[in-house]
């Protein structure tokens, strides 16, 4: 019977403490992000910038000052348009994120040689937020799912 024990806790060892030690849990106002733990970041206020480990791709989380989602579309169009001069964004629509309200866009920097897309997100706590995520195009497929799980680890502060 010891030996079983043994044997389950090694395994729990070798297989589940290394994926709860990938990702940290960052708190950026009422939300909270997880990210890998090779990747890094910077939070200043209700800001964060998150880079990966070679900074081929770099997303960021930004609190904006808006009334209601409409207004933080504008605004997220805005921020986005005074960043980058050409860009091709579609409309992808309404959606939820973890049961919060968002607006979801993505589209290439007309170069040719970005992909950018970013969500605006209402919380439970109607405050609103972009987050955007910008990488070339060969380092979008190399790092696409740890994209899709930094974004959809997006949820409000409980």
């Amino acid at each position: 019977m010891l030996k079983l024990r043994s044997l389950i806790f090694i395994i729990l060892l070798v297989f589940f403490i290394p994926l709860t030690a990938e990702e940290i849990q960052h708190v950026v106002g009422d939300l909270s992000i997880q990210v890998p733990s090779a990747w890094r970041v910077e939070q200043e206020g209700d800001s964060l910038l998150i880079q990966s480990p070679d900074e081929n791709v770099i997303m960021a989380l930004i609190r904006l000052e808006a009334d209601n989602l409409q207004s933080a579309d504008q605004q997220a169009s805005d921020l986005i348009g005074d960043v980058f001069n050409d860009f091709e964004l579609e409309y992808s629509g309404e959606e939820t994120l973890n049961g919060m309200n968002a607006i979801l866009y993505g589209g290439y920097v007309i170069s040719g040689t970005m992909m950018l897309g970013y969500y605006v997100v209402e919380t439970p706590l109607e405050t609103y937020y972009i987050f955007l995520g910008v990488a070339s195009l060969d380092d979008s497929e190399l790092y696409e799912d740890e994209v899709e799980a930094i974004s959809e680890s997006i949820r409000p502060v409980e």
